[in-house]
C-alpha cells in the first residue's frame, strides 16, 4: 500500500497558483505594451494633425502679410496693421517649428517601439 505524503497536495496547489500568477503577469504586461503602442501612435497622429494645421496657419499668415504689404504700399493700410500681420506671421512660424519638433519626437518614439 502506497504511503501518502500529506505535503504533496498543498505543494501542487501552490505550484498551480504560481503558474496562474505568472500567466496573469504575462497577460498584464502584454496589455500594457499594447496600450503603450496605441498611445504612442495616437500622439504621433495628433502631432501630425497639429503640424498640418500649423503649416496651413503659417501659409495663410504669409499670404496675409503680402496682402497687407500691398495695401500699405498703396496707402490703404496703416503701418500698425502691417506690423500686426508680421507679428502674427512670426507667431505662426514659431508654432510651426514647435509642431515640427513635436512631430519628429512622436515619430521617433513610435519608430523606436517597433
Amino acid at each position: 500500500m502506497p504511503v501518502a505524503d500529506p505535503q504533496v497536495g498543498p505543494t501542487v496547489q501552490a505550484r498551480r497558483h504560481d503558474i496562474e500568477a505568472a500567466r496573469l503577469r504575462v497577460a498584464n504586461e502584454l496589455e500594457t505594451q499594447r496600450r503603450t503602442r496605441r498611445d504612442v501612435l495616437a500622439r504621433w497622429e495628433s502631432a501630425t494633425r497639429n503640424l498640418r494645421t500649423a503649416e496651413r496657419s503659417a501659409e495663410r499668415a504669409g499670404d496675409h502679410v503680402l496682402k497687407m504689404r500691398s495695401l500699405y504700399n498703396a496707402g490703404s493700410s496703416t503701418l500698425l496693421e502691417l506690423l500686426d500681420a508680421r507679428r502674427v506671421l512670426n507667431d505662426a512660424i514659431d508654432r510651426l517649428a514647435l509642431a515640427r519638433a513635436e512631430n519628429r519626437a512622436a515619430r521617433f518614439e513610435a519608430e523606436s517601439r517597433r
